[in-house]
């Protein structure tokens, strides 16, 4: 009967086939990388454009920023230097550099602190002569770096940007003429330049965000009105009024340069605020990106779902057919191309069908008749090589047991007469007369072995007790002292139903085996007897010996076998003939190093026939 293909009936996927290579995950991620590499190139092209675009803006604002407070600092510094010419005409200071005595002195001290005292910003004036010598000032200092007189050709003159500590000043120096052309001297002022609020008057001017910076025109110093600062690095004979620099996380701004003192104002905007509309955009079209690449997988999964859905159920019936199972089918739903391909499928999975089953049929027939030749021909053979062995046995007993069994009973008569009459004799004799009696037992026992594989006798069963069945071949064996024998016989089990003397040899082959596994090493003989609750009594011999190896296992029952220096292999043989006639049956349990155990099935007593 066929079966649709699904979940619980399709096979298995083979493990080389990787699932991430199929159709199915293959179509939606090209689809979604197709769009995630528009949207990214979209997105890297509109954030480079505004990006530029922000970067013009800003150059342009702060150009125009730059450009404002440059002519306003050179209006102020204009002013600045037309009432330090006006400050260096003062009669009382002229006459004080034409005629420097007590009373000109005073008049000109007066007029300084005069001076100094119309502007807070103020640090300090002084006079200097001709030579360019302090002869008169307010301050007690005069700053190094401080211009001495203005440039040739100036009668006033701003100096460059000067820095105490975080006090930021400035000197103008004016000529004091005496007529037209002649130079008395020169007229120093020392002010501050900008404070706090001088900063934050800026901030509420150009913006919270925008950086005023004043500088020398060398860039020998910046200061933005508080205290000197790093600036950008101005290349004095470049006339590029952009610049750029890595301060702050890098900032962007416009350098003018002023006409009335030897600086340079500088107006830059951080770069994160430039770029922030860039960015801001560049986050949306992320989020923008991220909805329409989820929308776009959806749509794709979805559509490579209905095609590869038709596709996966064909591939996993072909490879179940192909498995082995070819009652596997697929269920045309759909009527176009991918339909009827499934509806050709069923049909021709069906004829695979109908034509493997013919095929089993045919050869379950031929294995079955193969297979009970081969049973057929190894009972044979089997029968055949226990036939020769047996009839082997049979010659080998007939012609050499009787022949060996009175040499032998003799010997056992002089040994023990021997015995009786040498009772006083040394510990050696009486050693060696134990030697000869073993020896002489134990070719009894392979004379034994081979009457008894030649002929199994009808057992004569009646009750026997387990224990006294294994007390009893106890005492006919000589163990070695190290060998710690148990005996383990519930009181509960009942006697068994066999021949006392045909499974007392039994018994007494195997604690013989076991003994001689064990050698004269220490380790523990076990003989247990139980009931299995079927009116079958286990009997079983443990040993701690070496042990049987496994590809011996099979074969230790056989006629003739044997691992042992001494003996004929026949003893565990002649043990399973025995515990068959007695209506049971014996096995072996070994593993290699760690001791065998041979386990012996017989009837209890009101075991049925």
């Amino acid at each position: 009967m066929s079966q649709p293909i699904s979940a619980a009936s399709a096979p298995t996927q083979p493990a080389s086939h990787s699932r991430w290579r199929s159709i199915e995950w293959t179509l939606p991620l090209l689809i979604c990388a197709l769009l995630l590499g528009v949207m990214a190139v979209f997105a890297a092209l509109t954030y480079a454009a505004l990006r530029h675009e922000s970067i013009r803006a800003a150059e342009a604002r702060t150009g125009a920023v730059a450009q404002q407070l440059a002519s306003l600092l050179d209006v102020s510094m204009q002013r600045s230097l037309a009432d330090a010419r006006q400050a260096a005409m003062a009669p009382p200071l002229v006459a004080f550099l034409r005629a420097p005595n007590d009373s000109t002195k005073a008049a000109a001290a007066a007029e300084l602190h005069r001076l100094a005292s119309r502007a807070p910003q103020t640090l300090g004036m002084e006079l200097r002569d001709a030579a360019g010598r302090r002869v008169l000032g307010t301050a007690p200092f005069s700053p190094n770096g401080a211009l001495i007189a203005p440039s040739p050709g100036h009668d006033a003159e701003v100096g460059p940007l000067r820095a105490t500590g975080d006090s930021i000043w400035i000197d103008v120096v004016a000529r004091v003429h005496a007529g037209a052309t002649d130079s008395l001297g020169t007229l120093v002022q020392y002010s501050n330049i900008g404070s706090g609020q001088s900063q934050k008057a800026l901030s509420d001017l150009i913006g919270p965000n925008a950086v005023f910076l004043l500088g020398d025109q060398d860039n020998s110093m910046w200061t933005n009105l508080e205290r000197p600062v790093t600036g950008p690095a101005l290349n004095p004979g470049s006339a590029r009024a952009i610049i750029h620099d890595t301060v702050g996380g890098g900032r962007i701004g416009s350098i003018v340069r002023m006409h009335a003192a030897p600086w340079v104002v500088w107006v830059g905007l951080p770069m994160t605020t430039v770029l922030a509309p860039a960015h801001t955009l560049l986050g949306r079209l992320v989020v923008t990106a991220a909805i329409l690449l989820l929308i776009g997988a959806a749509v794709a999964w979805t559509a490579s779902r209905r095609l590869t859905g038709p596709l996966g159920d064909l591939t996993e019936a072909s490879e179940g057919i192909a498995a082995g199972n070819y009652a596997l089918r697929v269920t045309p739903v759909r009527d176009d191309e991918l339909g009827r391909l499934a509806a050709s499928f069923n049909t021709m999975a069906a004829q695979v069908e109908d034509s493997r089953r013919d095929l089993e049929q045919r050869v379950a027939e031929r294995t079955t008749e193969l297979r009970g030749a081969l049973d057929r021909l190894s009972v044979a053979q089997q029968e055949i090589v226990r036939t020769e062995k047996l009839a082997f046995l049979g010659q080998l007993a007939g012609g050499v047991g009787h022949e060996l069994r009175n040499p032998l009973g003799v010997m056992t008569n002089a040994v023990h007469y021997l015995g009786l009459v040498l009772q006083n004799a040394p510990a050696t004799v009486v050693e060696y007369l134990g030697i000869l009696r073993t020896q002489i037992g134990l070719a009894e026992r392979i004379v034994g072995d081979l009457l008894d594989s030649a002929r199994v006798k009808s057992p004569q069963r009646e009750p026997v007790a387990a224990r006294d069945l294994f007390s009893d071949q106890l005492k006919r064996i000589a163990i070695h002292p190290g060998i710690t024998v148990n005996v383990d016989v519930p009181a509960d089990v009942p006697p068994l139903f066999v021949d006392r003397v045909q499974l007392g040899q039994v018994v007494l082959n195997l604690i013989s085996n076991g003994a001689q596994a064990i050698g004269e090493s220490k380790g523990t003989l076990t003989l247990r007897a139980r009931g299995d609750g079927n009116h079958m009594a286990v009997l079983d011999v443990q040993d701690t010996g070496a042990g049987i190896a496994p590809e011996n296992i099979d074969h230790i029952f056989e006629p003739l076998f044997t691992t042992k220096a001494r003996g004929l292999g026949l003893g565990l043989s002649v043990a399973r003939s025995l515990v068959a006639a007695n209506g049971g049956e014996i096995s072996v349990e070994s593993e290699k190093g760690h001791g065998s155990t041979f386990t012996v099935r017989v009837p209890m007593v009101g075991a049925p026939a």
